[in-house]
């Protein structure tokens, strides 16, 4: 897991954690899927995969074994056919299956994704389409802030990715589609260093200074500027917010 975050309104200042919060995004999509198809589509398009895209005999694809995968999708057993569940073919697998059913768009950054709805939240799921594989998945929530603003409640990017830089393109892809982005008060480790010092090179960065409470955003809110060496700690940090639209809060 490269990035965690979570919502939490008790917490008044922000709240950094050390490590990573083990989740597991690919499985989020995967169970997904298996609730909005039924079988029969589902085992539909599973062999076009794996047997026109993957090249697997025809013999070894059977419905038997599809049921398994399905029925592992959705978590509903522990067990699973081995050999449709490697790594490689799981995410790319994904990556088909968003292709097939939504409607991908395209980031400015390399990256596709398509946004599952379900209410005021956001589910942002992220793709390379270059790779065909999965990336991703940035849960968000409506904020209170002005214009079109949201709030990152969870954001994750698949642990073999980690260190090639998708955290951050998966960050700026959700700023393409906002006024302003949130942070939760509780960041980990690798969070905590995108919104403070990755981020600020890339849009404008303010944090909200816990010891500041005006009501007034030109004295509580402080841009982080990407030229400085970023010192503050957690405990003087309410939460960070950002925007490559507006200069200012």
């Amino acid at each position: 897991m490269l990035i965690y975050e979570k919502k939490d309104i008790e917490i008044n200042e922000l709240h950094r954690s050390r490590g990573h919060f083990e989740t597991q995004p690919l499985e989020d999509f995967l169970k997904m899927m298996s609730e909005k198809l039924k079988f029969k589509e589902f085992s539909k398009l599973a062999k076009k995969y794996y047997i026109d895209k993957l090249g697997y005999q025809p013999t070894k694809i059977t419905d038997y074994k599809l049921l398994d995968l399905y029925n592992y999708f959705g978590l509903r057993q522990q067990t699973k056919p081995r050999e449709l569940t490697r790594y490689d073919s799981l995410t790319g697998f994904a990556y088909y299956l968003a292709k097939k059913i939504f409607n991908l768009k395209s980031a400015g950054l390399g990256l596709s994704y398509f946004i599952n709805k379900n209410g005021s939240e956001k589910e942002f799921y992220f793709f390379d389409p270059m790779f065909q594989i999965f990336v991703g998945k940035i849960s968000t929530d409506e904020a209170n802030m002005k214009g079109n603003s949201l709030t990152v409640q969870t954001s994750a990017a698949e642990r073999k990715l980690i260190g090639m830089g998708y955290g951050l393109k998966m960050y700026l892809s959700i700023l393409e589609n906002c006024d302003y982005l949130m942070s939760s008060s509780v960041l980990f480790t690798g969070s905590f260093r995108i919104w403070s010092k990755v981020l600020p090179k890339y849009s404008n960065v303010w944090y909200k200074d816990s010891s500041s409470d005006t009501g007034k955003s030109k004295n509580d809110f402080v841009k982080i500027n990407p030229e400085e060496e970023f010192k503050k700690s957690g405990g003087d940090i309410d939460y960070f917010v950002a925007s490559i639209y507006h200069k200012k809060i």
